[in-house]
């Protein structure tokens, strides 16, 4: 069952796949001081997608505007190479000509094996 669920994770990427190559930038604490480390890893195919987020509230005077952002993720396989922001790491890549930070990363499971890697993006530059 799980190599079938894999799979059918690496067809839905094959679908709409894109290439990336993440930099990750990494920190050791040093005396106090925070002294960075950058790999660049190989690339690897993913697909992104967009998910409602949350409602936001936007006061404007006595006015108030209700909105919806959308969430940016990313579908990979179960064997991905990529890790959450954190104090101490940092992974980003370049897609087109807009830079994403990975914030978050949710291993899929199914009887404690791993089928496929969910990440939040964030926008950093565009």
């Amino acid at each position: 069952m799980t190599d079938s669920m894999r799979i059918d994770t690496q067809r839905m990427i094959a679908d709409n796949p894109s290439s990336i190559t993440i930099t990750r930038k990494t920190y050791a604490i040093t005396k106090g001081a925070r002294v960075p480390s950058t790999t660049t890893l190989s690339a690897q195919t993913v697909r992104f997608y967009e998910k409602k987020g949350p409602l936001n509230i936007l006061a404007d005077g006595e006015r108030a505007r209700v909105i919806r952002t959308r969430d940016i993720k990313m579908l990979c396989r179960h064997d991905a190479n990529v890790n959450p922001h954190s104090e101490t790491n940092e992974d980003t890549f370049i897609s087109g000509t807009t830079t994403y930070r990975i914030v978050q990363v949710k291993p899929v499971t199914w009887e404690g094996l791993v089928i496929s890697k969910q990440c939040l993006l964030e926008e950093v530059a565009h």
